[in-house]
């Protein structure tokens, strides 16, 4: 059966049936309609999902929610990669020890060996879920070690990238990164319009999908280089590679990479997060603050009970110290 498609003119889902002759409604929303669709094609054959229909199925669970575009495609692209290595198993015939042998051949690293393990292990969680299969053999399967890059940047470590640095975008880029220990794609997707009130807002952002927003608050050096880079660019993103593009993952990677390789420093972006929360422990802010100033989502579950306004003044004096 064909692919759900959505009809802006009549703002609804429909599928074509096999021959094209006609269309099928299927719902208002992306949702149903791929809940409608599924059902359609386990109609007459229960147990019959091949992988790549658990695959279509999961993501389409995932953009639903709301979760990032580029977590739906990683995911995608990933359970792409093993429903092509195995195009006649059913889902339900598929081994732990089949995709682990496949796993293992691949060129990666254990990092992304370790990504597509995730993703398989969460697509079968979904099927059991939705009633797609009967269970789940992959909640045993291992993650593979790596090795794991616990770096903190210390000032002179900051000061002497600063210094390799050859362009003024790469110098405040990292310098944000130090003043406000934010994620470095929330520095990549700041705009002049998030800038307000000596803090940046974010809409979108890692945990946007969770219904959190994202304020990174600016103490008084922050808010100078913040106001400058939104003077040179008043729209898009403020933060501009050489080539006038928006930082994206690519381009901070490779960035650090240079880096590293000029100062024989070991550095990665979030090593500059770190060192943020370090000083702030060390200055003697709580942990419940840092968290609030990381947007990290575990927290101590007393400070769903604080008081917004006087939460928001505690914060914006915690990042004075930072």
């Amino acid at each position: 059966m064909r692919r759900p498609y959505y009809r802006r003119d009549r703002k609804k889902w429909f599928v074509k049936t096999d021959d094209g002759g006609s269309q099928i409604y299927l719902g208002e929303t992306k949702r149903e309609a791929y809940a409608a669709w599924e059902s359609m094609r386990r109609q007459g054959e229960p147990g019959r999902w091949r992988i790549a229909d658990l695959a279509d199925a999961v993501v389409a669970d995932a953009e639903a929610r709301g979760v990032s575009k580029s977590h739906a495609r990683n995911l995608r692209d990933l359970l792409a990669r093993v429903s092509a290595a195995f195009p006649r198993h059913l889902a339900a015939d598929l081994r732990p020890s089949e995709v682990a042998a496949w796993i293992a051949r691949q060129q990666w690293g254990n990092k992304q060996k370790n990504h597509c393990l995730g993703a398989v292990r969460a697509a079968y969680r979904f099927g059991v879920a939705e009633g797609h299969l009967a269970s789940n053999p992959f909640t045993s399967l291992r993650m593979l070690p790596t090795k794991r890059v616990e770096s903190v940047v210390t000032a002179a470590d900051h000061w002497r990238l600063l210094l390799a640095c050859r362009a003024w975008d790469e110098v405040a880029f990292l310098h944000l990164l130090w003043l406000t220990g934010a994620r470095p794609g929330e520095i990549a997707a700041a705009t002049a319009a998030d800038v307000t009130d000596g803090k940046i807002t974010l809409a979108k952002h890692k945990t946007s999908h969770k219904g959190k927003r994202r304020v990174i608050y600016l103490n008084p050096s922050a808010r100078k280089l913040v106001a400058k880079q939104a003077a040179l660019h008043p729209k898009g993103a403020i933060l501009r590679n050489t080539e006038g593009r928006p930082w994206r993952n690519n381009i901070w990677v490779g960035l650090l990479a240079r880096l590293s390789k000029r100062t024989g420093l070991e550095v990665t972006a979030y090593a500059y997060r770190r060192a943020f929360a370090a000083r702030l422990i060390a200055a003697g802010v709580s942990i419940e603050d840092v968290a609030g100033l990381l947007g990290n989502t575990t927290t101590v579950a007393l400070r769903a009970y604080v008081d917004i306004t006087a939460e928001s003044e505690r914060l914006e004096r915690a990042a004075g110290r930072g």
